[in-house]
């Protein structure tokens, strides 16, 4: 294929699922969506000093991603991120409990992920590139009152622009009760970032005012973040806390609320920097996502630096005395949107 031809978004198959590719040939860049399997964009590489990165780190095949949509790829988590304590919440005087997740044993990460959503758009063009745009309706979809009490449509559009990948998210309440949800997604990228150096050398930086503690787990506290240190300055992975091990391997999990910035500025979710490859990987989205966490998974050689509409458990953290957990909620009948971004660039 010759970089003259333009970008295009095509329907094909990968281990019996239908898939929809994504690709920009001014870049080398190509994206790979699993509608069938939460949306997930389980692949995106691009063109990087002639050499093809593999910018989100891809699942072995996708039965595997059917059966662990949030250990590869970039998964959706809604309507909520994460854990939530005693899988019940209380809101506007109603007891909401949730159902355990059949992986984890408990609420976890919200029901969308392993969901099928509908492909109800597909384009490209040389202005906006390709893109795709799917969606989950409660209603259409089948999704029941026990797995989420309040109806929903959410969509994405993902779209493969000037190397970029950009996720923007458009989530309707079509009840007749105010909404609260979370948003995140969980996006992996390998580490290293190509053939030299290895993960524990590869550095983050997160733009964090506070730093919590599990979310899930009481008390949970809040605590003002250094300008001087982790995670505001670019860290070694080998130097930031493990927080569990396990026989396969480290886990590292942490949870921040992001440094103010103008109400309409982009945020920087995240930076990872892969000094051996001279490629750094930035996450950056709308204001509406106020909260980051990074996670490496045990035995992968991978890192996510996850886009938070608020913390995990936002329902149940309600202590006066805490920043704001960022519990989103939208009025009967509303809609709300945001977006987040993948990039990658050779390191300056």
């Amino acid at each position: 294929m010759s970089s003259e031809e333009g970008p295009s978004a095509t329907r094909g198959e990968e281990d019996g699922e239908t898939v929809v590719f994504l690709k920009e040939p001014a870049t080398g860049a190509v994206a790979a969506i699993a509608p069938s399997i939460g949306s997930n964009v389980f692949r995106f590489e691009k063109t990087i000093n002639d050499s093809l990165v593999k910018v989100i780190a891809a699942p072995p095949s996708l039965p595997v991603l059917r059966k662990l949509p949030t250990r590869w790829g970039a998964g959706v988590l809604f309507p909520y991120p994460g854990s939530v304590s005693g899988d019940s919440f209380k809101f506007q005087g109603e007891e909401i409990h949730l159902l355990p997740d059949r992986a984890a044993g408990h609420a976890m990460h919200g029901i969308v992920r392993r969901k099928a959503w509908r492909i109800v758009d597909l384009g490209a063009d040389p202005v906006h590139g390709a893109w795709t745009t799917t969606s989950l309706d409660t209603t259409e979809d089948g999704i029941s009152p026990q797995e989420w009490p309040y109806p929903f449509e959410i969509s994405l559009t993902i779209q493969l622009l000037l190397g970029n990948l950009r996720t923007t998210v458009l989530i309707r309440n079509t009840g007749e009760k105010p909404m609260p949800f979370g948003l995140g997604f969980h996006p992996y990228f390998p580490t290293p970032l190509g053939p030299k150096g290895d993960m524990e050398s590869c550095e983050v930086q997160i733009p964090a005012g506070y730093q919590w503690t599990n979310p899930a787990v009481q008390p949970v506290i809040a605590a003002a973040v250094a300008p001087t240190s982790w995670p505001r300055q670019l860290t070694p992975i080998k130097n930031i806390e493990v927080g569990l091990i396990t026989p396969k391997g480290p886990i590292r999990n942490h949870w921040f609320t992001l440094w103010q910035t103008p109400a309409s500025a982009p945020r920087l979710i995240g930076r990872l920097v892969d000094s051996s490859n001279r490629i750094q990987v930035r996450v950056t989205a709308s204001p509406e996502f106020s909260a980051s966490v990074f996670y490496t998974p045990p035995g992968i050689q991978s890192a996510s630096l996850e886009p938070h509409t608020g913390l995990p458990n936002a329902f149940n953290l309600k202590d006066p005395g805490q920043p704001s957990p960022g519990l989103s909620i939208i009025a009967p009948h509303e809609e709300w949107t945001g977006w987040y971004e993948v990039g990658a660039t050779e390191l300056p």
